[in-house]
């Protein structure tokens, strides 16, 4: 079966392999069932060792949804009545976890930076000690806003040592480099199918400590799907999802992990470093201003200044890009125009190329 082949450089979904995507071609089956069951714990037994855990110490929590699930669940379980959850906003997914929090009425003491700077753990030791009544920091590793990543190991250090929780959104970054949930003092860390791990949308997970969720199990019930320890509680007594679990793109998740099993993980991160190198390099060499320095910038997604010529459309630019089988995302910067190119998924050096290529035919100064 033929399949065309897109490039997706957008921050996910993200471009599979043909055989993740005819993984989800099998027999109908009730999730019920132990086959499928099987199937439920090898793929949580295996995103905690990619995340340096131990079925001992720790437990992946599935949820059917998008990414955003995986953060709401996280939250919504983050602190008992009566206690702040912390929120590092240095783009728009910090403030995507803000908002949930908000949402959910937990009053949430945002910490703020410039985009494109990283969090500094300094400054977040010093608000937590002004602050006693906060009981879980939240923040994003890689904030695809930008492209830029926090420091996650000296913050959870930080956090780790004033007693709070760390909550971490690695739902852009996990699968693509090294996270650590011991040696980065991660308590809970959300993450999704569809990104670095190269697999099909619909699967949302946290990866958390036994400790911490049941440090949770007292926090009010303040969500019934996304309940974090509920969900937790199913999984681990007969391998199944409170409700009904996204068969196909489990299916493919499986065969995501055995593909990622044989790259390696150190391996995965070099390939997009590489594709992110050759990228930025060429957009400079194309008269493109990038909108990070080098050394704050991710190795899976690059944000790029929109041209000042009267002439320029990014509108123009995605639609011809796309006839030729290439997509490219917004930014999300309201007061500074942008536009994002990951480098993630099943790209390689010679796709980079091909997209510098069309991007050097249609030209930087783009006629409406």
């Amino acid at each position: 079966m033929s399949i065309k082949r897109n490039l997706l450089l957008t921050p996910g979904p993200a471009t599979t392999t043909d055989t993740v995507k005819m993984a989800q071609v099998v027999p109908d089956i009730c999730p019920r069932e132990q086959e499928f069951c099987s199937l439920v714990n090898s793929i949580r037994s295996d995103l905690v060792r990619w995340a340096g855990g131990t079925n001992r110490d720790h437990a992946c929590v599935l949820f059917s949804g998008s990414g955003t699930a995986g953060m709401e669940a996280m939250i919504a379980a983050a602190v008992p009545a009566g206690q702040r959850i912390a929120v590092v906003v240095n783009g728009a997914y910090g403030r995507r976890l803000a908002d949930i929090a908000s949402t959910y009425q937990l009053n949430p003491l945002i910490i703020p930076f410039p985009v494109t700077s990283p969090a500094d753990p300094e400054r977040i030791a010093a608000v937590l000690d002004q602050h006693p009544e906060v009981g879980a920091v939240a923040l994003v590793h890689h904030e695809t806003t930008t492209g830029l990543l926090n420091p996650i190991r000296e913050l959870g250090a930080t956090v780790r040592k004033r007693g709070r929780l760390f909550l971490v959104d690695a739902v852009s970054s996990y699968g693509g480099m090294p996270v650590h949930l011991v040696e980065d003092h991660v308590d809970v860390l959300v993450s999704v199918a569809n990104k670095c791990l190269q697999g099909m949308a619909g699967v949302a997970f946290a990866l958390a400590s036994r400790r911490a969720l049941e440090r949770l199990r007292g926090h009010p019930r303040r969500t019934f799907y996304l309940n974090l320890v509920d969900q937790y509680d199913s999984l681990e007594t007969n391998g199944q999802f409170r409700f009904t679990a996204p068969v196909s793109a489990l299916y493919a998740l499986r065969r995501a992990l055995d593909e990622l099993q044989a790259e390696g993980l150190a391996e995965r991160a070099q390939r997009y470093a590489e594709n992110t190198r050759l990228l930025r390099d060429g957009l400079r060499s194309l008269g493109f201003r990038l909108l990070l320095e080098d050394r704050v910038a991710s190795t899976m997604m690059t944000s790029v200044m929109e041209p000042t010529e009267a002439t320029w459309s990014f509108a123009a630019l995605h639609d011809a890009l796309l006839q030729r089988g290439i997509t490219i995302y917004p930014g999300k910067l309201s007061d500074l125009p942008t536009f994002r190119l990951a480098t993630i998924g099943d790209l390689h050096p010679a796709d980079i190329q091909t997209v510098l290529v069309a991007l050097r035919d249609i030209g930087p100064g783009l006629r409406r």
